[in-house]
Formats: structure tokens, sequence, C-alpha cells
């Protein structure tokens, strides 16, 4: 049963001419760009769980009908997703006022076509769920800590165009207090960050929107901000009252009527229902005398877990134990002592079916505040580098060490550092770690945005690597390297993988062409490649989450992941296992997907840390991953197969 309560919601057009903001002791007038929901969910005989539904919306152009179109949208689009995975509920949300947008622009001339970023956010119980499109922004902030996630500034599409948009989803953990914080159409990262902290460590909640739109305050564009306080009570007011019944002599409308002389039977009939719901229960309520029920739901489930260990299909014998477990946990609830041992018997087989290990991630950097415009990370044997394009900055921290920050030492290069003599380092765009052979010292390469390539040897010094082909990179989306030091780059405007042999040694031109297959794949694919992983084989990855397998000519290979607990969600980074297959980090499930070259499953790591990994990078010695996610790396030991 469900009880649904929308915030009322008033058009708000904005004016030709900049007016006045409101003063920071207001609240912000309410618009038709956001709206919260709240749902409460009886779950007998526990109780009411509640969750909230906040969405903020940034259009190009101010149409009140549409934007509460799009608004409603959105919330009828989480509400058929809401009973599953919160982190696909708020993804369908935000892409739900993209096909709204996108239908509205085909049907009107290009000067009359709306775009829009958004931010959609769910709460349920202590974790908060965020999806983000074009640019929009998220924090939170849990007793005065900030954390918070942007939208990709690499590959950063608005709602509405024909070519669907990329989702940066983010979960956080919110306890009573605690404020999450959406923006929308806000400025560079790090001074949005910067004024969110500043503005909620100084004014209440009712004043932090006005005083953040204030501060965020941008002539070309408004900024949308929407501040919400989970853990507040949805309706501390009494709502609800008891209506009194009429006069017991008087009808509606007519005349008083005579009073009806009281019977016996009258108590007899109203006994009746009662009388026949105990018949009825009768047979069920009253023992047989035979085995109690919960034994036979024991002996029900050894029978599954038999079916399961006899089966050579992984999806077949994970259905069996997944009964097996539903059952066995209606056993325990009825006998708690007997049965919890089967339980956790049963627990194992599924994990071991699905090849499910767990994990105990470690922090290795934390990186605070900053850590979302970290877009890069690398690692050596005895360093793993982090490359900031806000801050221009790329830093080393050490590999032996966990829980280290970023401090002075830790600056390794940044933009206008000398290198190679009289040459400055323009703002580095993308790092990637070449190998040594035969274990020798390998070196980090750096490119910069004027398309320098920088080499720091493995004892800080550095140097430029004249490369003339360079000049004719169309659009560079992403660095890889082999065990060989070979250097690769992946060129989605012209259609190419450019490989340059012995880059370990002195990157030098002409590259190798080692395909020019991109052209041939799907047009929609063309261009969305963001990451690029070169063992026997080469992965691309997409934007959207999909893995590509080619050969060495540009062919096209099949590479089909079937896990046993379900499909694979979107991935978010690939990692050589330094065994011939690869790592597929996929935050939807917290979890890393251990896979051989073709695609067959080997076994995933688990952690609910895991749900946060967006890039993925495996020590030399393959014995640790490394995760970057929003608030600083992970390490990550690697269970022995």
């Amino acid at each position: 049963m469900h009880n649904l309560a929308l915030a009322h919601v008033e058009p708000a057009p904005l004016p030709a001419r900049p007016r006045p903001r409101p003063a920071p002791s207001s609240p912000p007038p309410a618009g038709p760009c956001s709206a919260t929901v709240a749902r409460q969910f009886s779950l007998w005989p526990f109780g009411t769980r509640t969750l909230r539904l906040f969405l903020l919306l940034d259009p190009s152009r101010t149409a009140p009908d549409l934007q509460r179109g799009v608004l409603r949208a959105m919330q009828e689009a989480f509400g058929r997703a809401e009973c599953g995975s919160q982190t696909s509920a708020v993804r369908r949300a935000a892409l739900a006022a993209h096909y709204v947008l996108r239908h509205h622009n085909q049907d009107v001339l290009p000067s009359g076509h709306v775009t829009a970023s958004a931010a959609v956010a769910a709460t349920r119980g202590r974790t908060a769920y965020v999806a983000l499109i074009g640019d929009a922004a998220a924090f939170a902030v849990r007793e005065g800590v900030l954390s918070g996630q942007s939208s990709s500034a690499r590959m950063s599409r608005p709602l509405g165009l024909d070519s669907d948009p990329r989702v940066t989803l983010w979960s956080t953990p919110l306890e009573a207090g605690d404020r999450l914080v959406l923006v929308c159409g806000g400025p560079a990262h790090a001074p949005l960050a910067e004024a969110v902290a500043d503005t909620l460590a100084t004014c209440a909640p009712e004043e932090a929107e006005a005083r953040l739109a204030e501060a965020l305050e941008d002539p070309a564009k408004p900024v949308r901000v929407l501040v919400a306080e989970p853990g507040r009570p949805l309706r501390p007011e009494r709502h609800l009252q008891i209506v009194p019944n009429p006069p017991p002599n008087y009808a509606a409308g007519g005349p008083p009527r005579a009073a009806v002389p009281w019977h016996p039977r009258h108590w007899l009939a109203s006994l009746a229902p009662l009388a026949v719901l105990c018949l009825a229960a009768l047979p069920v309520l009253t023992p047989t005398g035979g085995a109690p029920p919960h034994a036979g739901l024991a002996q029900q489930v050894q029978d599954l877990l038999v079916q399961a260990d006899a089966t050579t299909d992984v999806h077949a014998a994970h259905a069996l134990a997944s009964s097996a477990l539903d059952l066995a946990a209606r056993a325990s609830a009825s006998a708690p002592t007997e049965y919890a041992p089967l339980v956790d018997q049963v627990t194992r087989k599924l994990e071991a079916v699905d090849r499910a290990e767990p994990v105990a991630p470690s922090v290795a950097v934390r990186l605070g505040p900053g850590g979302a415009n970290v877009v890069d990370l690398s690692v050596g044997p005895d360093a793993l580098y982090t490359l900031d394009p806000v801050e221009a900055s790329v830093r080393a921290f050490r590999t032996d060490t966990l829980d280290q920050t970023p401090t002075p030492e830790t600056l390794l290069l940044r933009a206008g550092t000398p290198v190679g003599g009289s040459h400055r380092l323009a703002t580095p765009v993308a790092i990637t770690y070449l190998d040594g052979p035969g274990g020798a010292p390998g070196s980090l390469t750096v490119v910069d945005d004027a398309r320098a390539v920088v080499q720091v040897a493995h004892d800080g010094s550095a140097s430029v690597r004249t490369l003339p082909s360079a000049a004719a990179w169309q659009q560079l989306a992403a660095l890889g390297a082999d065990a060989d030091g070979t250097l690769y780059v992946l060129d989605t405007g012209a259609g190419h993988l450019l490989g340059y042999p012995g880059a370990i040694q002195q990157v030098a031109d002409p590259p190798r062409l080692l395909f020019d297959g991109l052209p041939l794949l799907d047009p929609q694919v063309l261009g969305r490649a963001v990451e690029v992983l070169p063992l026997h084989d080469v992965y691309l990855r997409l934007d959207d989450g999909r893995v590509r397998r080619l050969d060495r000519t540009g062919a096209a290979l099949d590479f089909q992941v079937q896990l046993p607990d379900g499909p694979l969600g979107a991935v978010a980074a690939l990692a050589d296992d330094r065994g011939g297959g690869l790592y597929l980090a996929d935050p939807t499930h917290a979890r890393i997907i251990q896979t051989t070259s073709d695609g067959t499953f080997v076994r995933q790591l688990r952690d609910p840390a895991l749900a946060g990994v967006r890039q993925l990078h495996t020590s030399p010695d393959g014995q640790r991953l490394y995760g970057l996610i929003p608030s600083g790396v992970l390490a990550i030991d690697v269970p022995s197969p």
C-alpha cells in the first residue's frame, strides 16, 4: 500500500533581465524545476519504510508545462522501478526526462529545442542513490565531512539530444542530520565544492538553497540548487483525524427515523463473520500429529542442495540454491536455534555456486572533496599516480602505505612545471604507466593538452618526447600500455588505434597503425570508446558500460559474460589480471568480475565499497587491485584462486 505526497510545484519562468535574488534569510521561491516525492511502504508486520525521491532539472528554456510534464514522467519511471535496484530506478528516472525532451525536440523547429541537465536522488533507509546527467553534481555532508560526485567532465551530454546521455551514478550513506545537495548548471567543480562546504557550514538548511544560488550565480545561465535533509520527519504535524458519526436518529437530508428496538439476534449476527473466520483457520492452527512444518522445509532444502550439486549449469544451480536459501530462512524463522546452521550452510553453498569471494578493501589514498575531479589512475611497482585536470596536476603516492592524503610532497607534476629543459608542461589530460622489459624499472607517460608527451623515469626525472604524429591526433580518448612497453593511443576522432613500440626507451615516430577498425563498428558506437585495454586481443569500454573485443586486425570477436546470479551491470573500468584474463568493475552490483580473455566467468569479488569504483588497475605482480572512487583510492588484496 503506497502513500504518495508530491511537493507543491508552481511555474516560475526566468525573465529576460536579471532580477535581484531573495535575501539569504528567506527561502528561494518554489519553481517548476524541482520536486520532492515521499513514499511510505507498509511492510506488515515490520512497520512502515519511507523512501524519498528528489528531482532537480535545469532546462535550457523555460516552459512550465513541459517542465511539469518532465518531472511527472521522471516520478512515474521511478515508481515503476523502485521495488528493485535503487540504482536502476534513479537511472530510469533520469533517462525518462531525456526521452520526453527528445520526443518534444523531434516535433519542433531547431530554434525551439530544449535540452537540460538533471540530478535525481532517492533515499531509502540510510543510503542515498544519485544519478547525474549533463552539468550536474551531488554532495553529501556527513558529520561535517563533505563528499560528492559530479557528472563526467570528459563525456557530458545533456538531456534531449538524439543520442542517449551518459548517466553518472553515485551512492552515499546518510544518517539523521546529514544533508544532501543537488546542483545543476554549476561552475567548475572545485569552486562548486568550496561553495557548498562554506555555505552549509554557516547557514541553516532553510537558507542553504538561496545562499548557494547566490554564491554560484552565473550571468550566462541560472544555477539550480536543491538542499534536502532525508532524516527530517516527513510530516510532523497531525494530518489524520477521526470523523464523528452522525446522530443516530437522523438520516442525511431526511426526517428523523424511529429508533429500532434492540434484539439479541442483532448481537449474534455481528459475531457471524468472526465465527466463519475461526472455522476456516481451525484446520490450519490445529496440530495434525505429524512432523512439524519446518522439518519438511529442511528436507526440501537438502533435496535442492543435492540437485544443485548434480547440475553442471551454473544458472540452474544458482536458482536451486536460491530456492533452498528461501526455504531454510522459513524453517529458521520457526525454529531459529535448530535451523540457523542450515541457513549458514545454504548461504555458503550459494556463494560457492556464484563463485563470490568477499574482499576487504583498504583506503590507500584519501582525496577528500577534490576526489571528484580525479579522472585517471595508473599504478607502478612502488607508486600509484592520479591525474586531476581541474588542479592541472599529477600526484604520486606510495604503494606500501595506506591512508595517505595529498600533500606538497605527493605533487609530481603540475601545469607550468619545466620538463626537459625549456619546455613547460601544459594541462595534463591522460596518464599511463609503461612497464620496463624483463622487470626493469618503467616510466610514467603523461600527455598534456598541447599534445606533448612527457615521461617520468623511476628516479623522478622528466623528459619530453617529440612526436610529429601527435599533431594528427583528432580526439584522444584513452591511453593504454601492454607488458612489452608499447604505448597505445586511441584516437576515436580518426577511428585509429596507434601503437608506439618500445615507448619505455624512446617514443618514436612513425607509430604502428594497429588497426583501422573503428569505422567498421556500429556508427552509434563510433566515438563512444573511453578506455582501451591491450592484451592478446584489444578490449574497448564504451561510455554506456558495454565492452567490445577486437583482434589485432580490428575484427570484432565475441565477448559475452554470463554470470550465475544475473546479468552484468554497466562496466565502469577494465584491468589486466596479469594472467591473460581481465577484471571488470561492476559498481551497480558492488563487485569486480574476473573473466578469461573470451568472457568466460571465473569469479566475482564482492564488497559494498566497490559500488563507487570508476577506475581499476592491477599491481605489476597481480596481487593487488587499486580502484578509484569519488573520495579516494581503494587497495584490494586479490584472494588466491
